[in-house]
């Protein structure tokens, strides 16, 4: 069952929580009036369609623990700095996100609560970005296929993390 909200959908899943999957014209003015009467939202899967000015009003939703960003090619680290406002987030994907670079990942080492990070195809992230995805102590799963410029050298950041099970 979906709820429309213009271009975007609302779904429960199995735990009653509730999923917002953005449509393509979901952008600006929409973004903000939908997370203003979601306070609760849990879940944004807004693959492909999300800028840097909609995570203003996205870092509104303090219970928010699973955002998609994949394929956001505008979504840039100046963006990343909103995201990092959202405390109780445990899953981010970033993959194919270009613009993001290791001072993006900054304001990603400010999620502490994060388990899962999918950084695939970030190909500006280098070992300076994975000095502080290593400080993410409560990382679980972590994607960092098609990083090019990671070598060797930044893996030993990522090396110190012990709750790390999955490493791609």
């Amino acid at each position: 069952v979906c709820r429309q909200f213009q271009r975007c959908c609302l779904l429960p899943d199995a735990h009653e929580n509730m999923t917002l999957v953005m449509g393509a014209a979901s952008v600006g003015r929409e973004v903000a009036a939908m997370t203003r009467s979601l306070s609760g939202l849990r879940v944004i899967d807004a693959g492909g369609l999300m800028i840097d000015t909609n995570l203003l009003a996205i870092a509104e939703l303090k219970l928010l623990q699973s955002l998609n960003l994949s394929r956001c090619r505008q979504v840039t680290d100046a963006g990343l700095v909103s995201v990092a406002q959202l405390t109780s987030l445990h899953t981010l994907n970033l993959s194919g996100c270009h613009k993001i670079t290791d001072a993006g990942m900054g304001s990603v080492a400010q999620l502490t609560s994060l388990h899962t990070l999918n950084l695939t195809d970030c190909w500006s992230i280098t070992n300076a970005g994975m000095l502080l995805v290593g400080q993410l102590t409560s990382l679980h799963t972590l994607d960092l296929s098609w990083c090019d410029r990671i070598t060797d050298a930044g893996m030993l950041s990522v090396a110190q993390l012990t709750s790390l099970q999955s490493l791609k």
